[in-house]
């Protein structure tokens, strides 16, 4: 079984569980178009984000409860940035993209659903 970490300031928690698929999506900010006459244009509108994802199965009860509390009380929702290390021991700051409303119930004492962070000041 694999594991990450959440950090922030004292508090930290460790999820594990089987971690697949690992993606990664990357989003430039540009914008393309095709002008009157024909030619291709290319702009910049929003700033380059790289938002990590990890589906997770086989995670415990109390892991998943660790993760809830984590959301609720530590990072609020997206409000504040945290540390995440992947199973990989890289480290990146994060916030929350999404809720964990998606994550289900597999069997007893096992939740399965995904982690979708953006990682805080990315420049690719």
């Amino acid at each position: 079984m694999s594991h990450v970490h959440f950090i922030s300031e004292g508090d930290s928690i460790r999820l594990k569980g089987l971690i697949h698929p690992i993606k990664d999506e990357l989003d430039l900010g540009l914008a393309t178009g095709t002008s009157a006459g024909g030619e291709l244009y290319v702009s910049q509108k929003a700033a380059p984000a790289l938002t990590l994802i990890r589906s997770f199965a086989g995670v415990r009860d109390e892991d998943y409860e660790a993760l809830k509390d984590w959301f609720v009380n530590v990072s609020q929702g997206a409000r504040n940035p945290f540390t995440f290390v992947d199973a990989d021991g890289l480290s990146y700051t994060v916030r929350w993209t999404d809720s964990l409303m998606n994550w289900q119930r597999d069997a007893e004492n096992r939740w399965s659903g995904a982690l979708n962070l953006r990682v805080e000041g990315f420049e690719p």
